[in-house]
């Protein structure tokens, strides 16, 4: 499991010296980055997985679509610009946000990428770019339809290999955050509710794994405490 990061719905004045972390891998770890209830996942049986790097067997692409996260696409070389994953979803298929997960490998996530998508396999359209700095990457575009999905790395890397023990499609939202690593605005509900603080600080916290992980397994930070 991963560790789930919930944000906290405040007013923007009492924002103030609030952040938002994934607790430490021992509390709880690979718990599933949270997403929109409005967003569901692409059903993955029957894609085909591919890259133009030299994995190992062990590390073929296809693990990252296996539903297995103790297994993992990997690059087996440092990030190099060109490099390339690619799912072929079999039939062109709607949607608008993608998860890159390294699971076991965190510190594999990819520095940069450019994501492309393409309806024949060879023409293929650039939908959105980023910068990672964490994992999971969580990329959020304008809703396309494709059968393709193509990650290109834009960026070298003198360390980490290239791992992605999960990839993970998403439909639903129409609108994401791209590059930014983080769930798209729809995800943290209705705010209007919350009355305007007055000299203190008001927070609510959601949990919306949709019942997959109790409130115990989610955990937020405020001044450097976790809870």
């Amino acid at each position: 499991m991963r560790t789930t990061l919930l944000r906290a719905l405040v007013p923007p004045i009492a924002l103030a010296g609030l952040v938002l972390l994934p607790a430490p891998a021992t509390s709880a770890p690979n718990a599933p980055t949270a997403h929109s209830a409005a967003q569901t996942a692409l059903p993955e049986a029957g894609w085909t997985a591919s890259s133009n790097t030299n994995p190992a067997a062990a590390d073929a692409p296809a693990n990252a679509i296996d539903g297995n996260p103790n297994t993992r696409f990997s690059s087996d070389a440092v990030q190099a610009p060109g490099m390339w994953f690619q799912v072929d979803m079999g039939s062109a298929q709607s949607f608008d946000q993608l998860e890159m997960d390294a699971t076991d490998w965190p510190g594999d996530y990819a520095v940069g990428y450019n994501v492309e998508v393409s309806t024949n396999g060879s023409t293929f359209t650039s939908v959105a770019t980023g910068s990672g700095s964490a994992n999971p990457e969580i990329v959020g575009f304008t809703a396309q339809t494709a059968r393709y999905i193509r990650v290109v790395l834009t960026a070298a890397s003198s360390v980490p290999w290239w791992s992605i023990g999960q990839f993970t499609v998403f439909t639903g939202s129409g609108t994401g955050t791209s590059g930014s690593g983080a769930p798209p605005d729809s995800f943290w509900g209705d705010t209007t509710s919350i009355p305007a603080a007055k000299n203190i600080l008001e927070i609510k916290i959601i949990n919306q794994t949709n019942g997959q992980y109790p409130d115990n397994q989610v955990y937020w930070n405020f001044n450097g405490t976790t809870q």
